[in-house]
């Protein structure tokens, strides 16, 4: 059985400065959020992968909480 690396978590990403991209589905609003702002919020060991899941994150223009999430890989 081979090993996995372990998931990415908001943590990584808050040492790396690296911001969280959201855009949402329904009405297509996108912005960054400062990942140490979400790590605050759900726990800095929370992998980025399931983030969004739960509808934890709402977009500011409508207020869906179907919110697509990943990490800002491009910078600011």
């Amino acid at each position: 059985m081979q090993q996995s690396d372990p998931p990415l978590t908001l943590a990584d990403l808050v040492r790396a400065r690296i911001a969280i991209a959201c855009r949402c589905r329904r009405c297509f609003h996108a912005g960054e959020i400062p990942a140490a702002d979400l790590a605050a919020r759900l726990g800095a060991d929370t992998p980025v992968a399931r983030m969004a899941a739960g509808g934890a994150l709402y977009c500011r223009a409508c207020g869906a909480r179907d919110v697509d999430a990943r990490p800002a890989w491009g910078g600011p």
